[in-house]
């Protein structure tokens, strides 16, 4: 058998849930379907809850929900009545003026307004005609959390939507609203949002070295990308940008998005104190500190770009760090100046740039490469990771498939063979095994979404329960069944696990003679472990649809397994040949 050149990266998982997103599907009179891209609240319920199936849509009356003060929660809409078991449509109001008469309610107390009066979910729209955008809607008090669904659309999907309402009444029809989750370590869930709503044109960045954090990245673009930067990937050195403001960062303005702030104090970025450094290298650029949160340049991220280019930059990177450093990146519109871009730009996870300075801090030059870059082809319609991730394997050190081979219970007959991924912190050397493969039952505080299904299902995720398990060797639940086993874990079961060696070391624990990692999707990795530690026996990974068969062959009582191990000479040892890199 060949054995290919493995072309793919390393797992590596992070809480997501901070930063979900949505889309909302509207069914309108007469059949006609359209998917909307849309932005929950951060106070909006859990994602279970998010996903709600087809509600009339109703525009509440008055459309901003806010009437003159003093005014009862439960009196402030004059059609309660259609409210009640429908989605609520509001205006975010933006532009009202605050008076004895007309009240300038927060979006806590508008979406409480229409929860009280029955609504089951809660639709704002941006009544910011220029925005390219919806906007992160915050509670005015941190504690507030609603039970509905909540999500912002922009100026236009809403002027079409409340035509679509107003048309089916006059035909004594209805509008219906669908709202879905798109969870982003489940690439089959996004949706095919229509072209004039951009909040999903999500990308990714690849880390090409370290070894410690080399995968591939979710990112946003930005707005101002040019229509066409590249044909080609760029590939270049990170380097920290210092930028030079015309006032300095004034601790005063707070850890909210004050940018109104900045402008009132005549703040703007003047230039890059080390040019030397950036040129021809992509510059890293926080807007918000890793740890805290707060400011570290009162600038936009365009004017934070206009520098970085001005300093010769071939990029750049700036993270996104708004309540988490696990919340996903948005897709950031300019505010201020028409800067000419010829640079390309992405938004980053917090978490990412805080890997970034781990990294610095060890001395470690980090390289990574941004995709090609067409402004009009990024967004995610029927978007799939492109089938190879490193095709520059021998610069990169990928290694090469290993073969895993099932047997029938108790029988010689080998069921097939297929390729697996190998582990960078396998054993130095270890000889082939042949054992009966069991399931790794993972506590439920350590899983994501359930893959296997229709991604609804929430296993109570609780990282940092998860995480004290691991460290008192109480992550797997049934330890007895796994001696001189091979063990078959599901990534998605790996939800909160930073770090692979913490859970095969549980597995090691109870005397497993290997493990097998069954992936999140269809592709087959090298796995690196973010310490490069050696773990005590060798680790396999197959794809989700391999693993899914597997599974189901598991319950059925019928399989063994032969797995394979490599040396770190190069090759991967099968039972009766050696195959060579390649």
């Amino acid at each position: 058998m060949v054995i290919m050149v493995l072309r793919l990266v390393f797992f590596f998982f992070l809480p997501v849930a901070q930063g979900l997103f949505q889309y909302i599907s509207v069914t309108k009179h007469g059949g006609e379907v359209q998917n909307i891209g849309c932005l929950p609240a951060e106070f909006t319920w859990t994602p279970v809850a998010n996903e709600q199936t087809s509600f009339k849509a109703v525009v509440a009356d008055p459309e901003i929900a806010c009437t003159p003060p003093q005014t009862p929660v439960e009196q402030v809409l004059n059609n309660i009545d259609e409210i009640n078991g429908n989605t609520a449509i509001i205006r975010r109001s933006k532009d009202v003026v605050c008076s004895e008469d007309v009240s300038c309610c927060s979006f806590q107390e508008k979406t409480t307004v229409c929860e009280t009066s029955g609504a089951t979910g809660i639709i704002v729209i941006n009544d910011n005609e220029d925005a390219i955008l919806p906007i992160t809607m915050g509670a005015s008090h941190s504690s507030f959390t609603s039970t509905v669904p909540i999500c912002m659309i922009t100026y236009k999907d809403g002027v079409d939507l409340v035509s679509a309402v107003s048309a089916a009444e006059g035909s004594g029809g209805d509008v219906t609203i669908d709202f879905k989750n798109v969870f982003p370590d489940d690439l089959d869930l996004y949706p095919p949002v229509d072209q004039h709503t951009p909040l999903l044109m999500w990308t990714y960045m690849s880390v090409l070295t370290p070894w410690a954090i080399k995968f591939r990245h979710y990112a946003a673009n930005v707005i101002w990308n040019p229509e066409i930067v590249t044909d080609e990937p760029i590939a270049a050195e990170v380097v920290r940008a210092h930028v030079e403001m015309n006032c300095p960062y004034a601790p005063n303005i707070g850890t909210e998005f004050t940018w109104q702030a900045c402008i009132h104090k005549g703040c703007y970025a003047v230039r890059v104190t080390n040019p030397e450094e950036v040129a021809g290298k992509i510059a890293f650029i926080e807007t918000r500190d890793i740890h805290s949160g707060d400011f570290v340049y009162c600038a936009h991220e365009d004017e934070l770009a206009a520098v970085a280019q001005e300093a010769g930059a071939v990029g750049v990177l700036s993270t996104f760090t708004y309540n988490s450093l696990y919340h996903l990146p948005l897709y950031v519109s300019p505010r201020y100046r028409p800067y000419d871009f010829t640079i390309p730009m992405l938004i980053i996870r917090g978490i990412n740039g805080k890997e970034f300075e781990d990294q610095w801090d060890l001395g470690e030059k980090i390289v990574v490469r941004f995709p090609p870059v067409d402004r009009n082809h990024v967004q995610l319609t029927n978007w799939t990771w492109p089938e190879t991730y490193y095709p520059d394997v021998e610069t990169y050190g990928a290694l090469n498939f290993a073969s895993v081979c099932l047997k029938e219970m108790g029988g010689e007959t080998e069921r097939e063979c297929f390729e697996a991924g190998q582990a960078k912190f396998n054993p130095i050397q270890s000889p082939a095994i042949e054992a009966q493969l069991v399931m790794g039952i993972v506590d439920d505080s350590c899983h994501g979404n359930d893959a296997d299904s229709d991604g609804l299902h929430d296993y109570g995720t609780d990282c940092d329960r998860c995480h004290q398990l691991l460290d008192d060797d109480l992550a797997i639940l049934n330890p007895e069944s796994l001696e001189g086993n091979i063990v078959m874990i599901l990534a998605n079961d790996t939800f909160c696990i930073n770090e692979w060696e913490q859970l095969v070391d549980n597995v090691a624990l109870h005397g497993a003679a290997g493990i097998l990692i069954g992936n999140t999707g269809e592709f087959t990795l090298t796995l690196v472990d973010s310490q490069q530690d050696i773990v005590a026996v060798p680790v396999f990974n197959v794809p989700k649809s391999r693993a899914e068969d597997i599974k189901h062959q598991l319950m059925m009582k019928n399989l063994g397994l032969t797995g394979l191990s490599e040396d770190r000479g190069g090759h991967c040892r099968a039972r009766e040949h050696d195959v060579a890199p390649g």
